[in-house]
């Protein structure tokens, strides 16, 4: 049997291009520019987005796709993280469980309860800021 292969190769286009074509509408785009259907369709549903944009015209994303932080107070952990060692302390996780029992309360007992157990949640947050301690 021959394997289907992907001729076409994948298009992208900038924010002027995107406004050009919701402005036209939707046969206009597809028929005159030359756009498939169901990517103009995308842009019409995210029109908003795509107005309101103040970077420049020929990026070709809305932004905000990328990696959102796990840890919301990253910087503060981090400060704190080379605070200890700039002290030549001894830093472990236990020290960096504190520190967001103390200064960050309810972000860390809004994360205890959406765990099964106080055990799973220990073990949860201890891996988590062990990962983060390797960045």
């Amino acid at each position: 049997m021959p394997s289907a292969s992907r001729t076409s190769k994948h298009r992208t286009y900038t924010i002027q291009e995107k406004r050009k074509a919701l402005v036209l509408a939707l046969n206009i785009a597809t028929d005159f520019l030359n756009y498939p259907r169901r990517t103009v369709q995308d842009w019409i549903r995210q029109s908003d987005g795509i107005f309101d944009i103040k970077g420049a015209q020929t990026s070709k994303t809305l932004k905000g796709q990328g990696r959102k932080e796990v840890v919301p107070f990253a910087h503060g952990l981090l400060t704190f993280m080379k605070d200890m060692r700039r002290d030549e302390e001894l830093l472990c996780t236990t020290m960096m469980l504190e520190y967001i029992k103390t200064n960050h309360r309810c972000l860390f007992s809004n994360y205890l309860t959406g765990k099964k157990s106080i055990v799973s949640a220990d073990n949860a947050i201890m891996r988590l800021l062990q990962r983060f301690s390797k960045r």
